[in-house]
């Protein structure tokens, strides 16, 4: 099994991430969450985010995740590396 990249807070802090953005819209690519929250997927491989976001709708752009804390709404939150082997 891998081992995941973030492992404390403060590695997700001063972490850079891939994130995808939808061309139509501008908006961050979503994630499903067990209680049906609102979050924001996000990756810390390349590979594994070209997987889940198709190319004809997302573009992958990285960010450090204290910019995109600034920038996200309240009540959303974010999920790292869904339908990776460590989420």
């Amino acid at each position: 099994m891998a081992e995941p990249s973030i492992v404390t807070k403060w590695d997700f802090l001063f972490s850079w991430m891939l994130i995808g953005v939808e061309r139509a819209e501008g908006r961050f690519s979503a994630a499903d969450t067990p209680r049906g929250a609102q979050a924001v997927a996000v990756f810390t491989d390349e590979e594994l985010a070209r997987r889940q976001l198709p190319g004809d709708v997302f573009d992958i752009k990285a960010i450090s995740a204290r910019d995109l804390l600034m920038m996200m709404p309240p009540g959303f939150g974010i999920v790292i590396d869904p339908g990776g082997e460590v989420g």
